[in-house]
């Protein structure tokens, strides 16, 4: 892959990198300086900053499911796939030593479990 600018740039180290808070933003800063040429990456609604107590709401807000991320870890740890009251119940049991959380909708078929099949996302550039 070969960068253009410097957005260009730091959003492919991000994804190399796999941090997920600058990543989201490095899309979002992207989809600006790219607006006029009609072409955006599509990602899905991301809520950043989020306290845990705040999760369960985001999630209800997503229909109940969703996934939450730990802002800094990498290599697909601190991925949490919510698709039912239990998985939410359980990932609010757990302790962190992070006050905030990245909250998404989910991506796919929210009957996936991780388990069966790994959560992808695709990030699709298409002209309007």
């Amino acid at each position: 892959m070969r960068a253009s600018s410097s957005t260009h740039r730091f959003i492919l180290a991000c994804y190399r990198g796999r941090n997920k808070l600058l990543a989201d933003k490095a899309y979002e800063l992207y989809n600006a300086e790219i607006a006029d040429t009609h072409l955006k990456i599509f990602t899905p609604e991301t809520i950043r900053d989020v306290r845990k107590a705040e999760i369960p709401l985001w999630i209800e807000r997503f229909g109940g499911h969703g996934v939450v991320k730990v802002p800094y870890s990498n290599a697909g740890q601190g991925v949490y796939t919510i698709t039912n009251e239990h998985e939410l119940a359980d990932f609010m049991a757990e302790s962190f030593d992070y006050d905030q959380f990245i909250v998404q909708s989910l991506i796919g078929n929210f009957n996936w479990r991780y388990a069966l099949a790994p959560l992808v996302v695709v990030v699709v550039v298409v002209p309007r």
